[in-house]
């Protein structure tokens, strides 16, 4: 602003911008005061840019089934564990898409986190993969039971007679991969472990048994 008086005050029309702006041209008008009070502006056009990448947060606690077909699609926004942007996320992108009977047990997946404005930032998670066991007979090679089936509130594995006392680890896991339940059962010191399903919505539900390196996952319904 030409003049022979010192500037007292500048102000800006627009000051602020926000998530709403970016990429789109604004119109911001400068103006100042000088120390007599003479006014004047000018007028330039802003672009607003989001240069701050996400933060990617995996979900740490997957474990998917194959179905019946031995495949399972990955959903990328399920392996997402609360990732923030400032200006909010718009897609996800996995490594892995399709999980085979060639990924069964523990699978390293890169899960890529984008915003609106092309910024990125990953993570890596474990994703458990498990396939149904074929019959319900190696439940009494084991000698356990896993009544009742369907269930309403509870689903119990039973020691029967002959039960090996060798602990089992279990996990019961929704569709989506998410494990609701996890823990070790020693059959011979509680011959009946109680596992409550009562806060969890009806549908169909995957229980896996661990014993000696050796897996079986059983579907079970509510």
């Amino acid at each position: 602003m030409p003049c022979n008086w010192p500037i007292a005050s500048f102000g800006l029309d627009p000051s602020a911008f926000d998530c709403s702006h970016i990429n789109t041209p604004q119109l911001v008008t400068l103006s100042g005061t000088s120390t007599q009070g003479f006014t004047g502006q000018c007028t330039s056009t802003v672009t607003v840019l989001d240069q701050q990448a996400p933060i990617a947060i995996c979900n740490t606690n997957l474990s998917v089934v194959l179905d019946n077909t031995g495949v399972y699609t990955l959903n990328p926004a399920l392996l997402d564990g609360g990732s923030t942007d400032n200006c909010g996320i718009a897609s996800y992108t996995t490594s892995i898409n399709q999980l085979s009977s060639s990924n069964i047990g523990n699978n390293l997946v890169l899960l890529t986190v984008i915003d609106a404005s092309g910024n990125t930032d990953v993570c890596v998670t474990v994703v458990q993969v498990s396939e149904l066991s074929n019959t319900h007979d190696w439940a009494a090679a084991w000698n356990i039971r896993i009544s009742p089936n369907p269930f309403v509130d509870f689903v119990y594995l039973n020691a029967i007679a002959g039960t090996s006392s060798t602990e089992i680890q279990y996990q019961v896991m929704n569709t989506h991969g998410s494990i609701l339940k996890r823990g070790i059962w020693s059959p011979n010191q509680q011959p009946a472990l109680a596992l409550e399903m009562h806060p969890y919505p009806s549908g169909t539900y995957f229980i896996r048994l661990e014993k000696e390196g050796k897996i079986k996952v059983l579907p079970m319904v509510k």
